[in-house]
């Protein structure tokens, strides 16, 4: 299971999610796998962005590690450029706390086609 949050920034028209985090420590992830899939399950777990522990061992998924969903509503996480940029910078998958990625990034791949 995939254990996730989304990090707002509340303005005085409501609120813009910028970050969906995804708790690697608590989510089951198995790092022999090429894809890690992600559901998207709401509601979401909302939280302010001031509230983001920004010291945690944090690891940025940018767009180039994101690929389409298996299933509607989902997306994947190229796991093996996860594990090239971990040995990279000498550290381990153990180490990582959180996956942070932009939402408008989800947003867009989930809108692509093939």
């Amino acid at each position: 299971m995939i254990h996730h949050k989304v990090y707002s920034h509340y303005h005085h028209d409501g609120t813009l999610p910028i970050w969906f985090v995804i708790d690697v420590k608590r989510s089951t992830i198995d790092w022999n796998e090429n894809i890690l899939h992600v559901p998207i399950q709401q509601p979401f777990d909302e939280h302010n962005a001031e509230e983001f522990d920004q010291f945690d061992m944090n690891l940025s998924i940018n767009m180039g590690d994101l690929t389409l969903g298996t299933e509607s509503n989902s997306f994947g996480i190229n796991l093996c450029r996860i594990k090239k940029r971990l040995e990279k910078y000498d550290a381990k998958s153990n180490e990582i706390s959180n996956f942070v990625l932009l939402t408008q990034d989800i947003a867009e791949i989930l809108n692509m086609t093939v």
